[in-house]
């Protein structure tokens, strides 16, 4: 019977080895096929509902142009998810705004350019005073300082004595009215005299 070389393995592990190395190189290319997908092999139909989560999408991964016409709506929405931020100059218009939407809880009045509501008052000057036949009387009524005279007038309590002049003090630091009233009668009168001016403030 002829002996194998001392050197060489036996029938059975070489049988055994090459069992051993077709396993091994299986097992590696099955691990090398499975690990990387060819480009585009990843399709819509490929992915089961709800396998694609928020942790799954890397930041940024999605924008508007991976979004569908109205994909996003309101229900969709975070409260408090989209701020100021958020909106582009002149995104929001009259018709994107709900009726009844703006308030004055949610609107910073400081920011509007509204009139501030102008105050009117009545300020009179009153006296007495005797006229001499044919006499003459102005009397003056002033606004206090930071209000505007816008009107004014005049009254004489006797009806004889008639009011011959009306009109705002000019040429003065501080704005008025001023009336003249004449006695055209040919006796000396005496009458309470009242000058009356209209004060705006804001």
């Amino acid at each position: 019977m002829r002996r194998l070389s001392p050197g060489l393995p036996s029938p059975a592990m070489l049988v055994a080895l090459l069992a051993l190395f077709v396993a091994l190189g299986g097992g590696a290319y099955a691990v090398k096929k499975t690990t990387v997908a060819p480009a585009n092999s990843v399709v819509t139909k490929s992915i089961k509902k709800g396998a694609v989560t928020r942790l799954k999408i890397a930041s940024g991964a999605v924008g508007a142009n991976q979004l569908l016409p109205g994909a996003v709506g309101a229900p969709q929405m975070a409260e408090g998810g989209v701020g100021t931020a958020e909106i582009a100059d002149g995104a929001v218009t009259g018709a994107k705004v709900g009726a009844k939407t703006p308030t004055a809880s949610n609107i910073d009045l400081s920011t509007l350019d509204i009139p501030k509501a102008t105050t009117y008052k009545v300020r009179t000057n009153s006296v007495e005073h005797g006229f001499e036949k044919d006499g003459q009387f102005q009397l003056l009524a002033s606004c206090p300082a930071g209000e505007a005279a816008t009107g004014g007038g005049g009254r004489s309590s006797n009806g004889r004595i008639s009011l011959s002049e009306s009109a705002p003090l000019l040429g003065t630091s501080q704005p008025g009215w001023s009336i003249l009233l004449h006695n055209t009668t040919g006796e000396a009168l005496t009458a309470q005299v009242t000058a009356y001016v209209v004060c705006a403030s804001s």
